[in-house]
């Protein structure tokens, strides 16, 4: 997990993974399931993403939205 969204008692809310060009690799797709597994039992939603320059800020927003509805910047 590369960032955490957090509610303000500090309670994770929401992952968010990086997936850089290392994550194409045998090694670390399975390592990947096994993070997935793990963020599933756990009753955590997981958001990949693939690195970039710069985030669109309504992509990014619509991306966490997907994977966490209640998500709410303000």
């Amino acid at each position: 997990m590369d960032f955490a969204l957090c509610d303000k008692t500090m309670r994770p809310l929401l992952a968010i993974e990086l997936d850089d060009l290392s994550h194409e690799q045998v090694r670390r797709k399975r390592r990947d399931s096994e993070v997935e597994r793990i963020f599933s039992e756990a009753g955590l939603p997981l958001l990949r993403l693939k690195p970039k320059k710069d985030f669109n800020q309504q992509e990014l927003i619509s991306s966490i939205k997907e994977k966490f509805p209640d998500f709410s910047m303000f």
